[in-house]
């Protein structure tokens, strides 16, 4: 067997391979090998012109080398991997949207909507940051928040630049209400609301 020839654990260790991988080619060598020595029984000649086992087995090791670090490259340059549920940008932003309210916090709310935001707000769309902050300034009058939210789903696309938040809210601890936002991630790396909505849930009785 090849594994048996002096160097050739040299020649492994040059290709890196994993084992069975490296087993599985010496014996395809071996065959190879054995089928070079009956030709060359059968014709002398090709003793001049055939190669020896340590040129075929590094030629060999060599080519699977080369297909494993193309292999390797393309993993590489794979797209990013997605957000898990336990580290979620989108989440993180939306929970600290939230917090502005209540700690009333008109300031930080504010940068958390980004410039062309579309508040849907019923029938009458709040259109650009201004609108929706002349509209909202409003509900951090009080001493008390109004009203809470927070998501209980958020999805994020495979590039990482847009995202989808909704969940409940709150009023005195009662679910009044669904939110859906749509974030984007901002040149300036922050993550801001581009589009809003809500819709009243049914109080019905089973």
């Amino acid at each position: 067997m090849v594994a048996d020839h002096p160097g050739a654990r040299e020649d492994s260790a040059e290709g890196a391979l994993p084992r069975a991988l490296e087993d599985q080619l010496r014996s395809q060598v071996d065959f190879l090998l054995i089928s070079a020595s009956l030709a060359r029984l059968r014709h002398p000649i090709l003793e001049l012109v055939m190669p020896d086992r340590r040129s075929i087995l590094r030629s060999t090791l060599a080519l699977s080398s080369g297909a494993m670090a193309m292999f390797s490259m393309s993993e590489a340059t794979a797209a990013p991997p997605m957000p898990t549920s336990d580290v979620n940008p989108v989440r993180d932003a939306e929970i600290a949207f939230a917090a502005t309210m209540a700690r009333r916090d008109f300031k930080a709310f504010a940068d958390f909507v980004a410039e062309d935001a579309v508040f849907i707000n019923g029938k009458t769309p709040l259109r650009g940051r201004a609108a929706v902050l002349a509209s909202w300034k409003r509900f951090f009058e009080g001493a008390e928040a109004p009203f809470s939210w927070a998501p209980d789903l958020v999805e994020v696309l495979p590039d990482g630049k847009l995202g989808y938040s909704t969940g409940p809210v709150h009023v005195k601890g009662k679910v009044v209400a669904r939110f859906a936002s749509t974030w984007r991630l901002d040149p300036d790396g922050r993550w801001r609301v581009v589009f809003d909505n809500g819709s009243d849930v049914c109080d019905c009785k089973e």
